[in-house]
């Protein structure tokens, strides 16, 4: 009986493991991608909006513009970040 708890815990230990590098390498990856995704967008955007007008940059911060593209660039990286990160564990999307 001993041996077969043995025997068992070793097998689920070792799945266990090899999950949890297979992740963690992943995550690493991906968050690499994401991150020079990311910046990209941000260069791109920042260069768009220099080009306006004061005025309507001054309504654009007083519309909250600026928190708004944090929090939609927020949700995007933790998205694609979790997505990626159930594929790894689960193998589904």
């Amino acid at each position: 009986m001993a041996s077969l708890l043995v025997r068992l815990l070793a097998w689920f230990a070792s799945g266990l493991v090899i999950k949890a590098i297979s992740a963690f390498g992943i995550g690493i990856f991906s968050m690499y991608f994401l991150n020079e995704i990311t910046s990209s967008m941000i260069d791109s955007m920042r260069d768009a909006v220099t080009g306006l007008p004061p005025a309507v940059l001054g309504i654009l911060g007083l519309a909250g513009f600026d928190k708004y593209l944090s929090i939609v660039l927020g949700t995007f990286v933790t998205v694609t970040y979790l997505r990626s990160m159930k594929f790894v564990l689960t193998r589904e999307m």
